[in-house]
């Protein structure tokens, strides 16, 4: 097992202008300093203890979703070796192969099952404990696994397929299980943009969000325990882990440099939340692929410096 390795740093002053702060709402429990804990390394390959990663192969990139079932387990789809990864006190307990995808982009464990999303066929495959296929899924004729953005389980265990793209926007869509479809449904997830103005509706809780100024950028990561949004924002210099109640008040941050945000994998995917608001981020850096437990904070700290 790794050896656990926490990260604080203190932003520096000079630093202090990339990201940009908003109101904050303080609350006890949050740290002064944002702390990134490094729960998980491995190194870059194709061996059987090994996550692939190629930085410039647009077909295949890297490690395309990091999802964390209700048990804790995070699980990672390593997409160019076809399998997910299921990863716990630091080290890799399972691997499930996919032999049936081609190139798989999002994966998800919900119910004991697993749901991916493959970029070359427009279906939601459904495999076993085993990764045994069990059922293909296909998406709406005017949705595309090239624009798959997230998948979903709701509270009550349906499976939600959520699309973005430049012609459809985010568009929300729910597996019935009855008729082997996906039935558009935009109350159980909804996300609109309105200048620097988020909007975010899932499983009935509504955050309304106001971010700086229209330079920046947000994707909606999950929500915690307590009904906070956890999102992932993008600034102009800078990228930040940010986390709202539904009033829209900032209760906590931390800060990622840009360049460790790699281009194969949007931010949304890279960041998840388990069922007691712990939030986890992960890496492709060239030495090793790695996962950090992020405690927010009341001031921005730079991850990985």
């Amino acid at each position: 097992m790794k050896h656990m390795i926490s990260i604080c740093i203190v932003a520096l002053f000079a630093l202090s202008a990339i990201c940009i702060p908003q109101s904050f709402s303080t609350q006890s429990e949050i740290a002064h300093e944002a702390v990134f804990t490094e729960i998980f390394s491995a190194k870059v390959g194709n061996g059987a203890d090994e996550i692939a990663y190629a930085e410039y192969d647009s077909s295949l990139f890297g490690p395309n979703d990091m999802s964390i079932d209700k048990n804790g387990t995070i699980c990672l789809l390593d997409s160019q070796n076809k399998r997910m990864l299921l990863i716990s006190d630091g080290e890799i307990k399972e691997k499930i192969t996919f032999d049936f995808c081609e190139i798989p982009v999002r994966g998800l464990r919900n119910n004991g099952n697993y749901y991916i999303t493959d970029l070359v066929y427009d279906v939601v495959y459904e495999a076993d404990a085993n990764g045994k296929l069990l059922n293909k899924y296909p998406l709406p004729d005017d949705v595309t696994t090239k624009f798959s953005h997230k998948l979903y389980s709701s509270n009550d265990g349906k499976l939600i397929f959520i699309s973005s793209g430049p012609d459809v926007g985010y568009v929300s869509y729910v597996l019935s299980k009855e008729t082997g479809k996906f039935i558009r449904e935009d109350e159980l997830f909804k996300f609109v943009r309105q200048t620097n103005k988020r909007t975010v509706t899932k499983d009935g809780v509504t955050w309304n969000i106001v971010l700086p100024n229209e330079d920046f950028g947000m994707d909606f990561i999950d929500s915690d325990n307590k009904g906070n949004a956890i999102t992932f924002v993008l600034e102009p210099y800078a990228y930040s882990i940010r986390k709202y109640n539904t009033k829209g008040d900032l209760l906590g941050y931390a800060c990622v440099p840009k360049e460790k945000v790699k281009a194969f994998s949007s931010s949304d995917n890279t960041t998840c939340v388990d069922k007691d608001g712990n939030i986890y981020y992960f890496s492709s850096e060239a030495d090793a692929f790695r996962i950090y437990k992020v405690t927010l904070g009341d001031n921005y700290t730079f991850a990985h410096r």
